[in-house]
């Protein structure tokens, strides 16, 4: 999606009407990606105010902190250093980095990594909340029942292939399983 390994066939990409090859098509997302990891030498507020600057907006401290008690991250320790950060709490702050810019898209790889069941549920609560601001929001996951309780829309792509594509109740119903898991697996093994 971010054109940062072409594919070797003729598969195109468009993102807002732009292909993911024009640098521009980048400006309306936001992007998380599954190994998150920062300068341990920097605080949360100045990773935050370099992600703010990288798409020329100032930092907007309310809408931080709002995100903060949403997802659950102590405001106290945004003027830490990020080493002194867990997983959980870098994951929180890199989530608070995508939330925060208000961007159309945001595309969040395996979100839910780190994140202790209390900050898992205040997640999935911040992303049906966001169903109402006309966003997309695209992650890819392992987690089956996450993205049967919280996607639209859901696909499975195996082996390099688009098996299914719709809501996760389709899929449940086209594969006769009980839950989006058994007709994953349904999926996967027809032919």
């Amino acid at each position: 999606i971010l054109d940062l390994i072409r594919p070797s066939n003729d598969a195109s990409i468009n993102i807002f009407g732009l292909s993911n090859r024009d640098k521009t098509s980048r400006e309306k997302l936001t992007y998380l990606p599954e190994k998150f990891d920062l300068k341990r030498e920097v605080s949360g507020w100045q990773y935050l105010n370099l992600v703010f600057s990288m798409y020329y907006q100032k930092l907007d401290k309310d809408l931080v902190l709002a995100l903060c008690q949403q997802l659950d991250l102590d405001s106290g320790r945004l003027g830490d250093k990020t080493a002194d950060y867990s997983k959980g709490m870098r994951q929180k702050l890199g989530l608070i980095s995508c939330f925060m810019l208000d961007k159309p898209l945001i595309i969040l790889d395996e979100p839910l990594a780190g994140l202790d069941p209390k900050a898992r549920y205040l997640f999935k609560q911040l992303l049906l909340k966001e169903r109402n601001n006309n966003r997309t929001i695209f992650y890819s996951t392992h987690m089956l029942a996450d993205a049967e309780e919280i996607c639209d829309q859901f696909g499975i792509l195996h082996q390099g292939e688009m098996k299914f594509v719709g809501t996760p109740a389709a899929c449940i119903e086209t594969y006769g399983g009980k839950t989006l898991e058994e007709a994953y697996m349904k999926c996967i093994s027809v032919g």
